[in-house]
């Protein structure tokens, strides 16, 4: 079933914007020999495709981008901005297929973009897809936004090296007496790291011990005495008796 035998209630309403007549002449036949599919006005130029569509009140909004007095993309961007509630659902229908008008009617808020080669049964079916709230591309120009998308770099996680070069000197030497096994807070700070939590990197996560040691009032800079170094408390070392 294609999009326009699947009609609401009532007719969906259109307006056409235009330059060319001929053009504009063309898709009122289509349109209104469509079921669920009415033209309500048309207009040959961005100011009047603006007016059209405060006082008509359409559903969907045929605009071309190249118009005199003002183009369609501004149009749209007008249109949009107005008291229609719900507003009217933009469908650039042109002969420009440039990337940057792409991206501008997306901006502006234009639900789709085709191109005036698109076979009328799926300009048909378009016009059903956008009135119903979805967004909709040409085939060709999705193939060109997702090979764009594609060939965008992606961001590289930041290596360990990278966490341990933001520590201070003194975050620096308090980790490596944590790693040598020194006493350390009883609980662990919030991990700081940049990575996910699920990701088990304890040397990582020391990063946090060590800043949160460094700063803690209560740790000493000279290194606690072990009873198992010269400087300890002998009676806790074992005694050893004569065989």
């Amino acid at each position: 079933m294609t999009g326009h035998e699947s009609r609401p209630a009532r007719d969906i309403r259109v307006l056409i914007a235009d330059d060319e007549a001929l053009v504009r002449a063309g898709f009122k036949v289509l349109v209104d020999s469509a079921p669920g599919l009415s033209v309500v006005g048309e207009a040959s130029d961005g100011v009047q495709a603006v007016r059209q569509a405060r006082a008509l009140k359409p559903d969907v909004v045929l605009m071309d981008i190249r118009m005199p007095v003002m183009g369609g993309l501004e149009a749209t961007r007008l249109i949009l901005d107005g008291d229609q509630h719900p507003p009217p659902r933009i469908l650039v229908v042109t002969t420009f297929d440039q990337d940057e008008h792409v991206f501008e009617a997306l901006r502006g808020g234009a639900s789709g973009f085709v191109l005036k080669d698109t076979p009328p049964e799926k300009l048909l079916d378009a016009i059903t897809i956008v009135a119903a709230g979805e967004a909709l591309l040409a085939p060709a120009i999705t193939r060109r936004l997702i090979a764009e998308f594609a060939r965008q770099p992606r961001a590289a996680a930041r290596p360990a090296e990278d966490a341990l070069a933001q520590l201070t000197e003194r975050e620096r030497d308090v980790l490596q007496q944590v790693a040598a096994g020194s006493p350390t807070p009883r609980s662990p700070p919030p991990c700081t790291c940049p990575w996910p939590r699920s990701r088990p990197t304890s040397a990582v996560c020391s990063t946090s011990w060590a800043a949160a040691i460094a700063r803690s009032s209560s740790w000493s800079r000279t290194r606690p005495a072990s009873p198992f170094r010269a400087g300890g408390d002998r009676r806790l070392r074992p005694q050893l008796t004569a065989g």
